[in-house]
């Protein structure tokens, strides 16, 4: 079962390592097979996916970030960037750029008259817009990651990201009650606050600052930020704090120290 998951490497694009899950071209293979009139939409999402991430690689490069790779898994794909979470107004360029880049191709084949052009433009639209919700870890809640973080820090902007994400969550299980597809909706809601919280705790962790500001309170300065401010300059929490990692007791416990 590990070796279905363990991704491998397919190819590489631009100095960028490619890498699939087995899993993936098993499920792929079978739902082709099952639904063979479905072969082309499932071949269109596949490379769909792939060029999303590459939009992010090549915004990311173009930045000056290293991109160590691209991971293709069931739950969809994820380019792995350095450093990118401390640079944030960089990290809003990037996270924008995969969701352009899908509805790029999308305006692109509204242009052919081709059913084969429809289905991919239906599908870039898809991603593309979806992906703009503001709901972490969509890159639209990267994108507002990034900008709350350039007016405060990563912690409390990744914490505020998340009341946004919880309340936007919310309102999909409510769709999903009403509309008959509720376990589903649950299931990305679960998916995407975990990811958060997991997200939230590699923060404090790194920066050994615990959230401290209201959501009232960000988005108080993140406005008087980008009206008056400099967004070249961006804020950020204490450097990393080594004591954390050697702290015996709980979080709790530490930040109480720590005061």
């Amino acid at each position: 079962m590990t070796a279905m998951l363990t991704p491998i490497r397919c190819c590489r694009i631009n100095s960028v390592d490619i890498k699939i899950s087995p899993l993936v071209i098993i499920l792929l293979v079978a739902l082709m097979i099952a639904n063979p009139d479905l072969s082309a939409a499932i071949i269109a999402l596949l490379v769909s996916l792939l060029v999303h991430e590459l939009g992010h690689s090549f915004a990311a490069q173009a930045l000056g970030l290293k991109v160590k790779g691209i991971v293709i898994t069931p739950l969809g794909g994820m380019a792995n960037i350095e450093g990118l979470s401390q640079q944030p107004l960089n990290e809003a360029k990037v996270a924008a750029a995969g969701p352009l880049t899908n509805l790029v191709i999308a305006g692109l084949c509204a242009l052919i008259d081709h059913e084969l052009a429809y289905l991919v433009m239906i599908i870039n639209l898809g991603i593309g817009l979806g992906n703009l919700i503001p709901i972490f870890p969509l890159d639209g809640g990267r994108i507002l990651r990034g900008i709350f973080s350039a007016a405060t820090n990563p912690v409390d902007a990744t914490n505020g990201i998340g009341k946004i994400s919880n309340y936007l969550c919310l309102v999909l299980i409510l769709f999903g009650f009403k509309y008959g597809f509720l376990l589903y909706a649950v299931a990305i809601s679960l998916y995407c606050f975990f990811s958060h919280k997991k997200e939230l705790l590699s923060q404090v962790f790194a920066t050994g600052t615990p959230p401290s500001l209201s959501f009232d309170e960000m988005m108080k300065r993140t406005f008087a930020f980008f009206a008056h401010g400099n967004p070249s300059q961006p804020k950020h929490p204490a450097d990393h704090d080594e004591s954390l990692e050697n702290f015996g007791g709980s979080l709790e416990e530490y930040f109480e120290d720590k005061q």
